[in-house]
């Protein structure tokens, strides 16, 4: 009976690893602002002048979606983390994946510390 619960679990390893992976290789595409939070509030105050040009309030408002979005990705990117955290460990026991193999990924090293895989 508790063969079936390995095979789940082991199931449910790889797909919180491979969401993971994937958070991964999504942020090596995205170009990153220093301070996102610092560039809404400067947006809002601009949207806040009415006499602003109505193509750069355009342009504002399109930033101010994407920052957003942006943001939203973050979380949900901090919560697929801590998930991986979890499971990392008996993932690589189980697969033999090694501390090098993580990092050549592109997994941080602090991460990895975090699950408990040491080099």
């Amino acid at each position: 009976m508790t063969a079936p619960l390995r095979v789940e679990s082991s199931h449910t390893e790889t797909a919180i690893v491979r969401r993971y992976l994937k958070t991964i290789d999504n942020s090596r595409t995205k170009p990153r602002l220093a301070d996102p939070a610092a560039r809404l509030r400067d947006i809002e105050m601009l949207l806040s002048d009415k006499d602003t040009d109505p193509i750069p309030r355009l342009d504002l408002l399109q930033e101010r979606i994407e920052l957003r979005r942006l943001a939203t990705q973050a979380a949900e990117a901090e919560a697929v983390t801590a998930e991986f955290v979890q499971v990392a460990l008996d993932y690589s026991i189980r697969k033999g994946i090694c501390y090098g193999a993580w990092r050549d990924y592109g997994v941080p090293a602090a991460i990895l510390k975090e699950a408990g895989i040491k080099p």
